[in-house]
């Protein structure tokens, strides 16, 4: 889990995340989303899983356009892989504006 918190409300208009695995077949699964009020309720932006494959996909970027006026915390949770393999997460990208 990556939990990014501002001391003041930020506005964010754009979201982008750059996943890779090269070596292991997987499926993935994140899921982002955002809170107003520090933390006691939070929105879901997306949810989504993705399969790598090294022979074939071996990378995921997402761009979200966005207009979340007042963000206190955005957080990213990753599910490796989905089906309980030993597998580690592999965000190489995340860029806010």
């Amino acid at each position: 889990m990556i939990r990014l918190l501002f001391d003041n409300p930020q506005r964010l208009q754009w979201i982008r995340l750059n996943f890779e695995e090269l070596d292991i077949e997987r499926t993935q699964e994140y899921v982002l989303r955002w809170s107003s009020d520090g933390g006691y309720s939070y929105q879901e932006i997306i949810r989504q899983q993705w399969n790598f494959s090294p022979e074939g996909a071996t990378s995921e970027i997402e761009e979200y356009q966005v207009d979340l006026p007042a963000v206190t915390i955005l957080e990213l949770s990753i599910n490796p892989d989905i089906s309980k393999k030993n597998a580690f997460a592999s965000l190489s990208e995340l860029r806010l504006a």
